[in-house]
């Protein structure tokens, strides 16, 4: 019976960080875009670049009402799916004239 308890035990001690794993959020240092960036991504008259990074809201697809707040860039550790959700807005001139 001692030997059962004792596997039992390390059984759990393995296995017991998949049975509460939990996504992991490590918020990087903001980046700033170098000034050739355009060269590398290839802006262009009918491409802007809009940077992303500062604030978004993060969820579960099935838990819309726990949502998080993060800074991104960011790096995430765990195996669930995430939906980014962020609003940003772009003039007029983008709208008609970057196609």
């Amino acid at each position: 019976m001692k030997i059962l308890k004792n596997l039992l035990l390390i059984f759990i001690l393995l296995f017991a960080g998949n049975l509460f794993s939990q996504i992991l959020i490590k918020e990087l240092p903001a980046t700033k875009f170098p000034d050739n960036i355009n060269l590398f991504l290839g802006e262009s008259s009918t491409r802007n670049i809009i940077n992303l990074n500062g604030n978004w809201s993060v969820h579960q697809p099935d838990k819309k009402d726990k949502t998080t707040k993060i800074s991104v860039p960011a790096s995430f550790k765990g195996e669930e799916d995430l939906v980014f959700v962020r609003s940003f807005s772009i003039s007029q001139e983008q709208a008609e004239n970057k196609r």
